[in-house]
């Protein structure tokens, strides 16, 4: 539900960013060399730069593209598609500002199978600069969401959190749930599959209903429908998921089939796109 995230000058697809890591990073004791099976879209060159000097003019520590250009680039880019299945997402940490307007988001953890990690995190936002009512009177569909993937530079997850709880403290977002994940369980190819097919079946942005709670839940429980056996750890650290000052505000699922349906046709899709980039 926040508001003011999607309006701010953000790097997008090629563009660089930084801020200073901090201990909430990946570990830093393997160095990774540049190499064509690596994809530097999940796995950028700044991953290489970790303990080093940032640059001054680089401002933000992490690129963002949206769900469906994500999944478009991975589909029609032969470099990105190769090994793309192979990227595991190895662990899902559900956030909640603490305070008003409550924004919640997901953070994943993912691992390479060339042994490389990193954080991204997953949102949905708005781009209405003016009062929340002008969202409320927008019509039956809204105004188009703006539902990104922030990929981490430097393996810094803290950073992450900052930006998308809008806030210079982690300690002001609250860490609702946590799953880790069984080993190569659930794909980074099914995530991003996942949150595109979200992102077209409701693309407009409802404050009561289509809202960024609406969205991180319907994500958390789709990925608890697709690969619940393959949750090894499940921690709930609250019951604050989908909730506004207390109140239920998530707006219902009731499309919930309809959107697992598509995901599998477009997994299936997706699948054969990146087959057919690889082989030729």
């Amino acid at each position: 539900m926040n508001l003011a995230s999607a309006s701010q000058n953000r790097p997008q697809g090629t563009l660089l960013s930084s801020r200073i890591s901090t201990s909430t990073s990946v570990p830093t004791t393997r160095r990774h060399k540049f190499s064509a099976d690596r994809n530097f879209v999940v796995f950028p060159v700044q991953l290489d730069q970790r303990g080093q000097p940032k640059s001054p003019h680089e401002a933000f520590p992490f690129t963002s593209y949206t769900t469906i250009d994500l999944k478009t680039r991975h589909s029609y880019d032969p470099h990105l598609a190769k090994d793309v299945d192979k990227i595991w997402v190895s662990t899902a940490s559900y956030y909640k500002q603490k305070q008003s307007p409550q924004h919640e988001f997901i953070i994943f953890s993912v691992t390479g199978n060339n042994g490389m990690e990193n954080f991204i995190a997953l949102d949905r936002n708005v781009n209405v600069k003016s009062s929340s009512s002008l969202i409320s009177r927008s019509g039956a569909n809204g105004p188009k969401a703006q539902d990104y993937f922030h990929v981490s530079h430097y393996g810094d997850m803290k950073s992450l959190i900052n930006h998308c709880g809008h806030t210079t403290s982690e300690d002001t977002c609250s860490h609702v749930e946590q799953v880790v994940f069984g080993h190569k369980s659930f794909s980074f190819a099914q995530l991003m599959v996942m949150a595109s097919t979200i992102s077209e079946v409701c693309p407009g942005y409802q404050l009561g209903a289509t809202n960024c709670y609406w969205f991180a839940s319907l994500i958390w429980e789709c990925i608890f429908n697709m690969v619940g056996d393959g949750v090894a750890v499940h921690t709930k650290n609250s019951e604050e998921r989908g909730k506004y000052r207390g109140l239920k505000i998530q707006g219902n699922h009731s499309n919930f089939p309809e959107v697992l349906q598509k995901y599998k046709n477009d997994l299936l899709e997706f699948t054969r796109a990146i087959r057919d980039d690889v082989s030729m």
